[in-house]
């Protein structure tokens, strides 16, 4: 059993031990963010800033909650677009959280939340190509695969392919 749970102030320093936590399996997938990150001060900005971001209807943050009331990751919708009522999510799952589910239902909580209260009709997501488990995740959740972008994202001074995922809502 897991909950989405939108981010706020409140939440920054059990965010930043979890960030902390996870560093390096974080950065076997995404680029790193760079040692200034982990800081309490700078979280805490990343949260205004999301949160300046929802009040223009850009960026949703939500944090994945386990049973035990712990941070098991963290689920995005961004990139909003109201004339086309599309978005993208991004989603990251802490190492002790991996293989249980946790992705794939934060990942239908997302997609239920993006239909019912962000009122979108579609959403996209980007995976390196070679994080198979992500697309398994999306696939799961009715996201079909539309598109390879070659040499599309920058990982640790390479350029490497995205698979581009879609599904409608509605």
């Amino acid at each position: 059993m897991i909950f989405l749970s939108e981010l706020t102030g409140r939440d920054a320093e059990k965010l930043l031990n979890f960030e902390k936590e996870n560093r390096l399996y974080f950065e076997q997938y995404v680029p790193s963010r760079g040692d200034a990150y982990y800081s309490v001060d700078f979280i805490i900005a990343s949260i205004l800033q999301m949160k300046e971001s929802r009040s223009y209807d850009e960026y949703y943050m939500y944090l994945i909650i386990d049973k035990n009331e712990e941070i098991a990751g963290r689920i995005n919708v961004y990139n909003i677009n109201r004339e086309t009522l599309t978005g993208e999510i991004g989603y990251r799952i802490g190492e002790n959280h991996t293989g249980l589910g946790y992705a794939s239902k934060a990942v239908e909580l997302i997609t239920r939340e993006a239909k019912e209260v962000l009122g979108l009709n579609c959403l996209k997501a980007l995976t390196m190509s070679f994080n198979d488990a992500s697309g398994k995740v999306l696939k799961k959740n009715g996201f079909i695969e539309k598109e390879k972008m070659e040499k599309h994202l920058l990982f640790n001074g390479d350029k490497y392919d995205a698979m581009v995922f879609c599904k409608k809502l509605y």
